[in-house]
């Protein structure tokens, strides 16, 4: 039969562990983490904002590696600059895109956390019912475009007192909504400044 190895004796092993003990002090006095998390497609993480180039920021995402937010990942608004949009040490919500973007740095997108923040609170109030408040910033076909941290629509018919024509009025100025649709695969939410206002209304009946 073949003859197993001898085990290591006490000092070899005393000796193996001091070793490991010496290597991460080290990496601890350089400032470097031992253990790194592991991140995957999808995961949400509050990182730190390190750099900042005009076509990307870099992120501290508590890995080895830096997080990338492309410009376009950035913000929805058309700019051509990522510098001043963001600060270095600025805490801002991240969601991975890739682990992986190639150049071994995670991708990761503020545009789709922001996304998924505004969504949460339209979804609170749409499933309790209460009133938000937005700025209007379009007039289209059909009624107003408004900003919920999401694109709104509000049909002409749920304007004011829902027989209004001249409705463009309204371009620039703060609304009372109640959300009436949403459908997150479509990025589609329907409110109503109508129901919004009869519901002061009544409260007011109330308080009187």
């Amino acid at each position: 039969a073949p003859v197993s190895a001898e085990p290591a004796d006490d000092l070899e092993l005393f000796e193996a562990a001091m070793a490991e003990l010496d290597t991460q002090a080290a990496a601890r006095a350089r400032g470097e983490q031992t253990n790194y998390k592991r991140i995957s497609k999808g995961d949400r993480i509050e990182a730190t904002v390190i750099q900042v180039e005009k076509d990307r920021v870099f992120v501290d995402l508590g890995m080895k590696s830096e997080g990338v937010v492309p410009i376009a990942e950035l913000t929805d608004d058309n700019v051509d600059s990522a510098i001043g949009l963001v600060n270095v040490g600025d805490k801002i919500n991240v969601v991975v895109l890739r682990t992986d973007g190639g150049d071994g740095n995670p991708v990761v997108s503020k545009k789709r956390a922001d996304f998924d923040e505004a969504w949460f609170r339209v979804v609170k109030a749409f499933q309790d019912q209460t009133m938000l408040k937005a700025t209007v910033v379009d007039r289209v076909k059909g009624g107003l475009v408004v900003d919920v941290g999401v694109r709104g629509f509000v049909p002409a018919t749920h304007v004011g007192s829902g027989k209004l024509r001249n409705i463009e009025k309204y371009v620039g100025e703060i609304l009372d909504l109640k959300v009436i649709e949403i459908d997150k695969e479509r990025k589609k939410v329907v409110l109503s400044n109508r129901a919004a206002e009869e519901e002061r209304r009544e409260q007011l009946k109330d308080d009187l």
